[in-house]
């Protein structure tokens, strides 16, 4: 029986970690952040899918200039029964990132997908959850404590009212829950519009992860539809640093 058991958790250690991205309002930048941290994994040649939750109001697919090549999704391998393979799409440019969206016209509860999901835990070494905003909680069984969930806020006042309620919400979840900080802008800082990040983590009453600054080039490069929008060399430092707190 205890050679069972060590089977099932050796089993369950190579399955890919779970990073949820989720916000409490919008304007936060939460699919930005999820696209930056999809590209640092790849660039540390791990096996990543981007997994876009958030229906019609998906963006993930912008950023990675693939627009126009999704059109199958978890949902159509759940209902139709094509082969998942189908909804899974290689991002061009990134040998070890994927995407793939939970349904391309509405909000699909992810508890509906957890078997699939359970399947791609063992073809990813990661998979980024891109979640609608003010999402809440969904079923502890597909997070282990391994896992991340990232809640991602601007530091002022509107963006942090609704982070500190969705923070309380997911703390029965077994992941750890950590804040990122985004958006940050220090003219605003000095103004007193915005919060510097000690403040935050003093009103959040935990440690945060950031500040991440408005990231210009990045935002500019999906306005401009070149393609796969790619961090330039001072945002890929920062989110490498984000990275390897969270890896």
């Amino acid at each position: 029986m205890n050679a069972e058991k060590g089977n099932c958790c050796t089993e369950r250690d190579v399955m890919g970690k779970i990073w949820t991205i989720v916000s409490g309002s919008g304007g936060t930048g939460k699919s930005s952040i999820a696209v930056g941290l999809a590209q640092i994994a790849e660039r540390s040649r791990v096996k990543t899918l981007l997994l876009d939750a958030a229906g019609q109001f998906r963006t993930c697919d912008l950023f990675l200039g693939i627009q126009n090549l999704v059109t199958v999704d978890l949902t159509d391998v759940m209902v139709e029964h094509v082969k998942m393979d189908t909804a899974i799409y290689q991002v061009p440019g990134f040998s070890f990132l994927s995407y793939a969206c939970t349904s391309l016209v509405a909000c699909v509860p992810l508890e509906e997908l957890s078997s699939l999901i359970l399947a791609l835990q063992g073809k990813f070494d990661l998979i980024i959850l891109d979640l609608p905003t003010g999402s809440k909680p969904f079923s502890g069984s597909l997070m282990k404590q391994e896992d991340r969930i990232l809640l991602v806020t601007r530091p002022d006042p509107f963006s942090l009212r609704p982070c500190e309620s969705l923070f309380q919400s997911y703390r029965s979840m077994p992941a750890e829950i950590l804040p990122v900080v985004n958006l940050e802008d220090r003219t605003l800082i000095r103004r007193k519009l915005q919060y510097d990040t000690n403040t935050m983590s003093l009103l959040l009453d935990c440690p945060v992860l950031g500040p991440i600054p408005r990231m210009t080039d990045f935002f500019t490069q999906k306005a401009n539809g070149e393609g796969a929008t790619t961090l330039s060399w001072k945002e890929q430092r920062i989110f490498r640093q984000i990275y390897d707190e969270l890896a």
